[in-house]
């Protein structure tokens, strides 16, 4: 939803994207199992946008930095 109020150059930052690791874990079982998935697709889906270059900064709980091209 964000995508179309940032400007070419701009750039989408979002914070806690590795989840405590959980999002590396396969069938992972907790009571945070939805917040976990929803944490994976927010992540696919700005990794396979073509409009943006993105990176994830693993510090601490990890920072997407994506730049609109």
């Amino acid at each position: 939803m964000a995508k179309h109020r940032i400007r070419p150059g701009g750039l989408y930052i979002a914070d806690n994207v590795l989840w405590h690791g959980r999002v590396a874990m396969k069938n992972c079982q907790n009571v945070e199992y939805d917040s976990t998935e929803a944490i994976v697709e927010h992540n696919r889906l700005i990794f396979s946008d073509p409009d943006f270059d993105t990176f994830i900064n693993p510090t601490r709980d990890g920072v997407i930095v994506a730049r609109k091209k």
